[in-house]
């Protein structure tokens, strides 16, 4: 049990179910890196922000990205450009040693349900946490959870969730504490002064897999999708964590309440 994996979280919309016109879906991305490939990884983004601004402090926001603000006003209006922004980040991801879990909240349905938004944060995380430790397990690895600091009510909610499983366990698994202390080494918070590379990766992926969910439920139609959202679209469903077609009776039980994607409620 040497080799050990970082969990990289970034969050998409609000977790306040009553703004569920405003942002319908709260989206938990978390992206599961080996911590040797992450200095690899930070170099390759560099190597593309460096080519396009000569520089590497520069922030990837998909937003940002999509609107051509900030930083990326260089694309308005030079599109061959854009083009090839977008091919390279595509070549990127494809090469990147990385996978996702991701968990999607329905931000109405649970404002239906009553929820305020500490449970919504609470469920959400618990779910993503439990996620982490069965891939930490059934690959025999130890991992690190690092999570973008935020509010005071989300950051307590996730701190609880985390020691939570260091506490209890998880029963569903037949994981005692002893087991997850093992695994899940520590809980750490960065601010968005770190500029952590595989953060932004992560916030990039949450957007593609936000687009994917409203294609699959036809709340926006692929056609209406930029060249941008389709790449992103079509890598963030390529970088999304699927178990071994082919194992053995003890990883099948380790992985039997695993889910890539979970959808909330």
């Amino acid at each position: 049990m040497n080799r050990k994996l970082a969990l990289f979280v970034d969050e998409l919309g609000e977790s306040v179910p009553a703004r569920y016109k405003v942002s319908p879906f709260f989206i938990l991305t978390g992206c599961v890196v080996d911590k040797d490939r992450i200095s690899e990884i930070s170099t390759n983004l560099d190597h593309i922000k460096f080519k396009y601004w000569s520089r590497v402090n520069v922030v990837f926001h998909s937003k940002n990205i999509g609107r051509k603000d900030k930083d990326f006003t260089i694309f308005k209006n030079d599109l061959k450009k854009f083009r090839e922004f977008i091919n390279d980040l595509k070549f990127f991801f494809n090469k990147c040693p990385l996978y996702t879990i991701c968990i999607i909240v329905d931000q109405k349905s649970v404002y239906n349900l009553n929820w305020k938004q500490r449970r919504v944060i609470k469920i959400a995380y618990e779910h993503l946490i439990a996620n982490f430790i069965r891939v930490l397990v059934a690959q025999d690895k130890t991992g690190e959870f690092i999570q973008e600091a935020s509010t005071p009510i989300q950051d307590i909610s996730i701190y609880e969730a985390f020691f939570g499983y260091q506490s209890l366990g998880l029963p569903s698994d037949k994981l005692d504490h002893l087991e997850i202390k093992r695994r899940l080494t520590s809980l750490s918070f960065s601010t968005k002064r770190n500029m952590d590379t595989l953060t932004q990766v992560a916030d990039l992926l949450g957007y593609g897999l936000n687009l994917s969910h409203r294609v699959k439920n036809r709340i926006v139609k692929v056609a209406s999708l930029n060249g941008y959202e389709r790449m992103i679209r079509k890598e963030a469903e390529n970088k999304l964590f699927h178990t071994p077609q082919s194992m053995g009776l003890k990883k099948k039980n380790l992985y039997k309440n695993f889910q890539a994607i979970v959808n909330i409620p």
